[in-house]
């Protein structure tokens, strides 16, 4: 007789806030009905800024004014608004032009698109650039990114500031509801089905983004952090030393990087 075997029910993480940066570098934000793909979030960081002549896509850590910018669909064109209020928008025209550019040693594929954005963030930046689609999400590494709320209290501790609340400094796709801190970098290898209970994030201050559905997610290892959580989430200037409370008190890679939150895949 055949033994039958019973599927197994994943486990739950209650997402709080679930959200994406549409043009690499601006403004992280909450968005309701967020999308999850094999590639990452619908959309996350789906356009990029690259240095044509290097080949290079342009690094938040290395341009942390484009924190202070906020980019959204609008129909078929890209609006991006400005800290001074300025706002402006274009068609997402591709030129037919393919480059190949390096991002952190990888190669990235993007579609350069042509308009006047390319002109308008060159003299934002000060500094020739050119918008570009990517042929996949352009992050650093696996498609998907979690942050605990436990953990973050405890780092908050450390950092002497609500890290809940700004818990978008770490760019993080995900916020999920945890009870002990760092748990998640034992999850390694651990499938968890995600229940949306963004109506609950008031309850932590903050503005929840939400699932589009329901999704199951296999986490990854935990994430290597830089000086991009030290810069204020909407202002783009420094303004906390998170990196270094997170260095004196987790451990560190083989970089000497503090880790914070974890990466995950759809499952």
């Amino acid at each position: 007789m055949n033994e039958i075997h019973k599927a197994t029910t994943p486990q739950t993480l209650n997402v709080l806030s679930a959200g994406f940066a549409l043009l690499k570098g601006t403004r992280h934000e909450p968005r309701t009905g967020v999308r999850l793909t094999s590639t990452g979030v619908k959309n996350d960081r789906r356009l990029c800024l690259v240095d044509a002549t290097k080949r290079q896509v342009l690094r938040t850590v290395q341009h942390q004014s484009l924190m202070a910018v906020r980019g959204e669909l609008d129909g078929e064109n890209l609006r991006v608004t400005f800290p001074d209020g300025k706002q402006y928008s274009s068609p997402l025209t591709l030129t037919g032009e393919r480059l190949t550019c390096e991002y952190w040693g990888r190669p990235e594929d993007v579609d350069l698109i042509s308009g006047p954005l390319s002109e308008v963030f060159t003299y934002y930046l000060r500094k020739p650039v050119q918008l570009a689609q990517a042929t996949r999400n352009v992050v650093y590494s696996e498609p998907l990114s979690l942050v605990g709320t436990a953990s973050l209290k405890a780092a908050s501790k450390d950092a002497g500031r609500d890290l809940v609340r700004e818990y978008a400094r770490f760019r993080s796709a995900l916020l999920v509801e945890t009870d002990e801190p760092y748990v998640e970098e034992t999850w390694a290898g651990q499938v968890f089905s995600l229940v949306d209970a963004s109506a609950r994030a008031s309850e932590y201050g903050l503005v929840g983004g939400s699932l589009a559905e329901r999704y199951s997610i296999r986490v990854g290892a935990p994430i290597p952090r830089c000086a991009v959580i030290d810069a204020n989430p909407e202002t783009g200037k420094k303004d906390a030393r998170v990196l270094k409370s997170l260095a004196k008190s987790r451990p560190l890679n083989a970089d000497n990087e503090p880790c914070f939150g974890v990466y995950a895949q759809l499952a």
